[in-house]
């Protein structure tokens, strides 16, 4: 199936689940922004790593909820994604708070468990896989090089400010410009957004 700009975001998720890897990136050009927006207007921050490895994290669970959504649950992709999203940034603050300055104590050897034991049971700990880490890992290096690239010192000023939850009015009062400005500019990012690098 051909993916376009008009392909719904639920489709786009169906599609990515039959291991359609175009469907997957434009779902995630789609909500990368998304990301951000949930980090900076929860005000998650992290006492151990970077605010990047919560950009990560968000970034797992949008990949946790593309591999996951279906239509039948009564919920958009959109509301579904941001669940995830911000599922997977409070576990992963969570753990990090449980194991402040600690050591792996959670590891194991896999020679020592039993050979009766599942072992698909050993593997699925709720935990991003090491492959949803490169791919979080990689989305993330993707949209720093976006915005550092991309978009005009004006653009990144309104973007980071929007993504920190400010108003439309709040960010033209903090540039001295007007809100239709800010909207403007606003879209524009999202046109940038939307395209093929």
């Amino acid at each position: 199936m051909t993916v376009t700009r008009t392909t719904t975001d639920e489709t786009l998720a169906l599609q990515a689940q039959h291991i359609d890897p175009m469907a997957e990136e434009e779902l995630v050009r789609r909500y990368r922004f998304l990301v951000l927006t949930i980090i900076n207007r929860e005000g998650f921050f992290s006492t151990i790593g970077t605010q990047d490895d919560l950009v990560q994290f968000g970034y797992i669970g949008l990949l946790a909820a593309i591999r996951t959504y279906r239509p039948d649950m009564g919920a958009s992709f959109r509301t579904y994604a941001s669940t995830c999203i911000r599922n997977e940034i409070v576990s992963a603050l969570r753990s990090e708070s449980s194991k402040k300055h600690g050591t792996l104590t959670g590891a194991y050897s896999l020679d020592e468990a039993s050979d009766t034991q599942d072992s698909a049971s050993l593997m699925d700990t709720g935990r991003p896989t090491p492959e949803e880490r490169l791919l979080a890992a990689e989305y993330s290096r993707q949209l720093a090089t976006f915005v550092s690239t991309r978009l005009t010192e004006r653009e990144r000023e309104v973007f980071f400010r929007h993504a920190r939850g400010y108003s439309y009015s709040e960010i033209a009062l903090q540039l001295d410009i007007t809100t239709k400005a800010v909207d403007g500019t606003m879209q524009r990012v999202r046109k940038k957004m939307s395209e093929k690098e």
